[in-house]
Formats: C-alpha cells, sequence, structure tokens
C-alpha cells in the first residue's frame, strides 16, 4: 500500500511541477507572442544547481533553493531587458524568439554538462552515500 500512496503522491508533485511550467510558457506566448524555449532549462539549471550543492557540499535541496531563486532572478532580469525589447520590435517576434531562445537553451544545457563532466568523479567517488 506504501508503494501505491508512493505513486500517487509522486505523481502529484510532478504533474504541479509541469503545471507551473505550462503556465509560465502560456503567460509569456499569450501575452508578448515570445517563445521562449529556454524556459525548461533554467528549470534544469536551477534543479542541477541543488543536487550539486547537496552532492559536493551536503547541503540540503529544499534550502538550497533560498540561495538559487535570487541568483536565477538576477540572471533572469538582466536577460529579459537585454533580449525581450528588442524581439518584441522585430517584424516577427515568434520566430526571432523561437531562433534566439533555442540558442540561450543550448548555452544553458552545455553549461551544465559541462558542469557535470567537470564534477562526475566527485559525484562518484564523494556523492550520494
Amino acid at each position: 500500500m506504501s508503494l501505491v500512496l508512493d505513486g500517487i503522491v509522486v505523481s502529484i508533485l510532478l504533474t504541479a511541477f509541469f503545471a507551473a511550467m505550462a503556465i509560465g510558457l502560456n503567460l509569456i506566448f499569450g501575452v508578448m507572442k515570445i517563445v521562449n524555449l529556454s524556459h525548461g532549462s533554467f528549470f534544469m539549471m536551477g534543479s542541477f544547481m541543488a543536487i550539486s550543492l547537496y552532492g559536493l557540499y551536503r547541503f540540503n535541496p529544499l534550502l538550497s533553493e533560498i540561495f538559487i531563486i535570487p541568483l536565477f532572478f538576477g540572471i533572469s532580469v538582466p536577460l529579459y531587458f537585454a533580449l525581450i525589447p528588442r524581439i518584441s520590435r522585430s517584424r516577427d517576434p515568434e520566430i526571432s524568439s523561437f531562433v534566439l531562445f533555442f540558442g540561450v537553451a543550448v548555452d544553458c544545457n552545455f553549461t551544465v554538462w559541462n558542469h557535470f563532466l567537470l564534477t562526475a568523479d566527485l559525484f562518484i567517488f564523494r556523492g550520494f552515500r
């Protein structure tokens, strides 16, 4: 019975996570007509940063969000003011945003995987015991 209850709780939490991502994507596309493909990459970077802090320093992933959320807010606001006004003034904001944020997503993924490859030995030899 515990396994069934665990499955129900995990499915509810996963649904809430995807609903939060979908609401963000829906708002930015519906209001501004901008396709933000890097939305999920920023979620991934925050999650990976939390698990990296746990793997390297045994810092609680839930408490690490106290530091990670303001950090990503500080990264996202200048990125927003540097990119979004230019895209909004373009002739075709949907295609311009699609191409631009695809590049931002690729850069975010490269950053995460580059960090993972550099710290993989720390996870293997020190982490998750």
